[in-house]
Formats: structure tokens, C-alpha cells, sequence
């Protein structure tokens, strides 16, 4: 018969401890899963973790709680090899023995703990992307205000909210020049807010491969003057050559018109097709690189509009991930 779980007595800075069989679960509880939130209760964790001992007998499990964890927090658990649950009955626990998955839990929606300005909506996400693109630098707002071609009062404004969220830390020499303070946890925070850019128009190419497909795409907008970045899966497979795909991506700065709409097949049904046209902004420029000819949205956009793809996204972003957090090293 399974042991019924028991409270054990709370020591150092724990929320509270759960002994289930020679299972103990360190816990820690937060109000929110913002993913500042979620990067600062596992440092809390960990550090718990190396301060406790424990029995040869016994396994201790650092638990996460909150009030509703979102997928950047929970992306960033399992990266991090913590448990977690929330109070709509949602889990995600391993340890010796034992096993808890439950997911899809919602119950009646809880008010908003976010700043009243979103660092990460559209225009003001450009900060973000300027900063993880180089975290160790210092900037000032003027900088940032030339890199992103925002104004001074969205600068402002979106330096607060990011200081708020604690993703900035601010130089000891001089408090106007700001860095990130931890890449992932930015990276992460903004993951969790990002919508990705619906396509305006779709096209069809008759190609084996996505390359090929990428390949003649990109000589057709060239020959009729539109300037065309590549993403998605195009920008995966030139960062990290992690494989084939079929769907390419493509933001396009200019009219697509009537040839190029002829030559590309284009139409505004996006069944069948393995062409997204998505129109640029400022933010699409932003760390893009050219290579082998053809332009690519920087790799922290790309990672970003993965989570919106099919086929093999998924991997496509790992191993991005895993290319970007070597670039910050």
C-alpha cells in the first residue's frame, strides 16, 4: 500500500516540504509564472537543494508551485530539470518512483500580474531583440532609441517595464547604461508573449526540397526588385543545418505583384501551399545576416516564429536554441 504523502517540518528558506514514500519535495511557491518569475524560484531552488542534506534513503525533488504556469515556464522547468504544478491541477513531477503528467487545466481566468506597458508586443519587442542580439553590452537609451528606431518615450517606457520584470541589470559604473540580466530568462519572457505574424499571401512552387523552393523564391523577388528575408525553417536550416523541410517562410519588403504573383503561383488560400509570404517591418531588419546569397531573420526571430511551424519545428528549435545560448558564451 502507497505511504500517504506527509508535511515535514519547513528548514531554511523552504515554502514547505512533502515526504511521499523516500520522496521529499522541496517546495517553492509563487504568486506568478511570468518567466522572470519561474528563472528566480529554480536559482531559489537549486540553492535550496545544495543546502539540505537528506538521508542515504531518501531522494529530494525541487517542486515548483504557482498559480497557473504558462509554456515558457514550463519549457524553462524542463530545461532545468524542476517539477512543477499549478492551482488548476495542472503537473509535471518526476522523481524515484514516481510520476505525475496532467496538462489542459484551466479554471476561471485569474487578473493579470503584468506591468500596464508589455515590453514585448510588437513595436516594443524591438528592445528585446536588440539586447539578447548582444547581452553583455551595456546601452543607453539613446543607443537603443538609433538600433530599434523607436521613439524616446517607448524607449522609456519599455526600459521600465523591462526593469520591472527584472530582466535588465544596470552598469555599476554608470546606472543610464542597462544590460540583460540573464539571456535565457529574456528570451524565454518574450517566448511566452509572442504572436506570430500572420502570412498575407500564399504561394506554391512545385520543388522537392524546401532549399529548392527557397532557392527559386528568393531569385524571383531578387530579378522584380522586392527585398525578401528568409525564416521559420529556412533560417533553422542555415544557422544549424539540421535537416530538410518542405514550408518556407518568407518576409517581404515591397508589392507582390501581378508576375510575381503569376511566376510563385500565389494566393490568398493557404491550403496546400509550402510558400508564407509575411510583410517586413523595422523588427524583421533587426540582426538579420545574409548567407549564401540570400537574407535570414536573426536566429532570436527565428527561434521565435518556430514555435508557430509544423513539420519539424520542434527539433528545428532545439537545436537553435542550443546555437543561440553558444553565441552568448
Amino acid at each position: 500500500m502507497q505511504e500517504p504523502a506527509t508535511i515535514e517540518p519547513v528548514s531554511n528558506r523552504a515554502d514547505g516540504i512533502i515526504r511521499v514514500g523516500d520522496t521529499l519535495l522541496l517546495v517553492e511557491v509563487k504568486s506568478d509564472a511570468r518567466s522572470a518569475s519561474v528563472a528566480s524560484a529554480i536559482r531559489d531552488l537549486e540553492t535550496l537543494e545544495g543546502t539540505l542534506s537528506t538521508s542515504a534513503e531518501s531522494t529530494l525533488v525541487p517542486l515548483l508551485v504557482v498559480r497557473h504556469m504558462g509554456e515558457a515556464g514550463s519549457d524553462l522547468c524542463r530545461r532545468r530539470g524542476i517539477s512543477w504544478l499549478d492551482f488548476e491541477g495542472n503537473a509535471d513531477i518526476r522523481a524515484p518512483g514516481l510520476r505525475i503528467r496532467i496538462l489542459g487545466q484551466r479554471s476561471k481566468r485569474h487578473p493579470s500580474s503584468e506591468p500596464s506597458l508589455n515590453p514585448f508586443a510588437n513595436k516594443a519587442s524591438r528592445v528585446a531583440h536588440v539586447l539578447l542580439l548582444d547581452p553583455r553590452r551595456y546601452w543607453t537609451a539613446v543607443q537603443l532609441q538609433s538600433a530599434t528606431a523607436l521613439d524616446k518615450g517607448s524607449i522609456s517606457r519599455t526600459l521600465k517595464a523591462l526593469r520591472t520584470g527584472g530582466y535588465l541589470k544596470s552598469n555599476p559604473v554608470s546606472r543610464a547604461e542597462v544590460a540583460v540580466a540573464e539571456p535565457s530568462m529574456l528570451l524565454d519572457g518574450w517566448d511566452e508573449h509572442y504572436r506570430i505574424r500572420p502570412a498575407s499571401a500564399y504561394g506554391l512552387l512545385s520543388t522537392r526540397e524546401g532549399i529548392s523552393t527557397e532557392i527559386r523564391v528568393g531569385d524571383i523577388l531578387k530579378a522584380r526588385g522586392v527585398k525578401a528575408t528568409f525564416g521559420g525553417l529556412p533560417a533553422a536550416a542555415a544557422y544549424t543545418k539540421f535537416g530538410s523541410f518542405r514550408r518556407v517562410r518568407v518576409y517581404v519588403e515591397g508589392p507582390l505583384t501581378s508576375e510575381i504573383r503569376a511566376e510563385l503561383n500565389i494566393s490568398d488560400d493557404s491550403r496546400g501551399r509550402n510558400v508564407y509570404f509575411v510583410p517586413a517591418d523595422q523588427g524583421t531588419r533587426i540582426g538579420s545576416e545574409e548567407r549564401a546569397g540570400r537574407r535570414y531573420s536573426s536566429p532570436i526571430l527565428t527561434y521565435l516564429d518556430l514555435r508557430g511551424e509544423v513539420e519539424r519545428a520542434q527539433e528545428a528549435r532545439e537545436d537553435l536554441r542550443r546555437f543561440i545560448e553558444a553565441g552568448w558564451k
